[in-house]
């Protein structure tokens, strides 16, 4: 077997090297570690060129920026190896990511998909939490079907099982089945691990063998609104299960519709919150396609405050509503007993 660590990297100057590092420190030395920078103007390609590192590492630069989904599939393409695993230019990997890794695929033959359990790292790198317990090095399988269950399971408890790192796909799947879509947009990661499920087992381990860091500089927190992003991502998701036949099944599809509602409605409740009538539109949107692709579903799936919120927004209280989102937000920052009301 050979393995890929590709890292896709833009201005990732503050960090790159560590993550370059982690990849060349493994006790099972990948056969290729490829750096794809997308435009980067910041020093990251002086550091991927080191002579530090030898001829351990490839380098390739792409000279428009196209987004992380396409530079993820980018990555797949020009990697050399049978297996591909994205490290992010942030992110670390164990140094027994690959031995373990190597191990979980000799175990169980049938699987083209592998992931691990995972740490979130803040900005020094220090552990602030972990993947779901418990955690060991023994690989466990899973029908493709239930892997995809068990992940969706995560995504709506927020205790994912693996996150877009510590994975490892058959190069040979991801190209031709199973490609990260750029419509899924924020949740591109979400929307592969799930789908994934349809063309092959999996392998898993809980040990966590990768780090996640959070920070200020990353996607997410860049972007101007996140509640935005996602409802109208979630929404991409709703079409899509609404419309084509999945291999999950009914009750594992309707996590990803409750989670648009969700969203959507923080979505009308941020709107309403700082007085930009552009969201609350959206959201007034978003929910009537929602209801024009499952008649009757959002009414009937919104409880506690998303009820009491879009009541009196549909009887055109603006009044009322804005009073209400202001209340529910004054009892949020002032009590942190009264944090769970927006769950």
């Amino acid at each position: 077997m050979k393995f890929t660590i590709a890292i896709p990297v833009r201005n990732g100057e503050k960090y790159l090297k560590q993550a370059i590092e982690s990849a060349v420190s493994q006790i099972r030395m990948p056969d290729e570690i490829l750096i794809v920078d997308d435009a980067s103007t910041d020093s990251t390609a002086e550091i991927a060129r080191a002579d530090e590192w030898g001829r351990l590492v490839r380098y390739v630069y792409n000279e428009k920026p196209t987004g992380y989904a396409d530079a993820f599939n980018r990555v797949f393409e020009y990697a050399s190896s049978d297996y591909v695993t994205l490290l992010s230019y942030d992110d670390l990997l164990d140094s027994r990511f690959l031995l373990y890794v190597e191990r979980a695929f000799n175990a169980y033959k049938e699987a083209r998909h592998c992931f691990v359990g995972y740490h979130y790292i803040t900005d020094t790198g220090a552990v602030s939490s972990s993947s779901p317990w418990p955690h060991t090095t023994e690989p466990v399988l899973y029908s493709g079907r239930d892997y995809s269950h068990h992940y969706l399971e995560g995504v709506r408890d927020n205790r994912h099982i693996n996150r877009c790192l510590g994975f490892v796909t058959e190069r040979k799947l991801f190209i031709e089945q199973c490609r990260f879509r750029k419509e899924a947009g924020l949740i591109t990661d979400d929307d592969f691990f799930v789908r994934l499920g349809a063309f092959t087992n999996v392998v898993g381990i809980s040990e966590p063998l990768s780090s996640v860091r959070l920070h200020s500089a990353s996607e997410t927190s860049r972007l101007d609104s996140l509640v935005e992003k996602l409802a109208t991502d979630y929404l991409f998701q709703v079409r899509w299960y609404s419309t084509n036949v999945s291999h999950i099944d009914e009750y594992h599809v309707r996590i990803i519709y409750s989670l648009a509602v969700r969203f959507i409605s923080e979505l009308l409740f941020n709107g309403l919150k700082i007085k930009d009538t552009v969201q609350v539109e959206k959201a007034s949107r978003y929910k009537m396609e929602m209801e024009l692709l499952l008649p009757g579903y959002f009414d009937a799936s919104l409880t506690g405050w998303r009820r009491v919120l879009w009541h009196l927004v549909e009887k055109d209280n603006s009044l009322h509503a804005n009073m209400f989102v202001h209340m529910i937000s004054f009892l949020v920052s002032s009590k942190n007993t009264f944090k769970k009301v927006l769950k």
